[in-house]
């Protein structure tokens, strides 16, 4: 899918739309974007939240702490060619 869009003088875009609905993007949603030699990928950011009670957690942790640490791993994962 594409979608086309400028971008402003504070450096915003304006993500399209129906690139938006197929992405399963809504207002507030985290993007992580990726910059590379062929250009951007804007990729939605799973929220950790999400994710609460899969683990068991054996002592309390910083929920803003395991937060920035999921980002981190997600900005650093090998990117799927095929996507």
């Amino acid at each position: 899918m594409i979608g086309y869009s400028v971008v402003n003088t504070k450096g915003q875009v304006t993500i399209p739309a129906s690139v938006r609905r197929k992405a399963k993007v809504k207002p507030r949603d985290k993007v992580m974007v990726i910059g590379g030699d062929e250009g951007l990928l804007i990729k939605p950011v799973a929220n950790i939240l999400s994710l609460r009670g899969s683990v068991k957690a054996t002592r309390p942790m910083d929920i803003d702490k395991m937060e920035k640490a999921f980002q981190n791993y997600l900005g650093t994962r090998k990117q799927d060619p095929k996507r």
